[in-house]
């Protein structure tokens, strides 16, 4: 093992650039075919982008289909949301609705903006 700090960087380069889970949440169960059901998965995934010397937050949202017990298929996952900014998000109890208060730096310093919408 090496303390060499090239060495250090070129390990954390290779391995900091891939995502990471930070959070899942599970929406409301939506009812499918012969006793079947889809659960919808919104999760939330962080990444390092060294060449801008950043981290990238983004979600993601997934679909099971599933019987009492066991997960038969999963669907293709849908599109990556960036979440950069977000200083505060929930989801509501039934799963359908988030908010998420931002950080608008563009409108200058200490300014913010709720957003309330379906699972964005």
């Amino acid at each position: 093992m090496t303390s060499e700090p090239g060495a250090v960087s070129a390990v954390f380069g290779q391995y900091g650039q891939r995502p990471v889970p930070v959070a899942v949440s599970a929406g409301a169960e939506e009812p499918a075919t012969q006793g079947t059901r889809y659960i919808n998965l919104l999760t939330e995934w962080s990444q390092t982008e060294e060449s801008r010397g950043e981290r990238l937050r983004y979600t993601r949202q997934y679909s099971l289909l599933c019987d009492r017990r066991t997960v038969l298929r999963t669907l293709p996952p849908g599109h990556c949301c960036p979440v950069q900014g977000e200083l505060l998000s929930a989801q509501s109890a039934s799963g359908s609705l988030k908010a998420v208060v931002r950080e608008a730096s563009s409108k200058g310093p200490g300014r913010q903006f709720l957003e309330v919408g379906l699972g964005f």
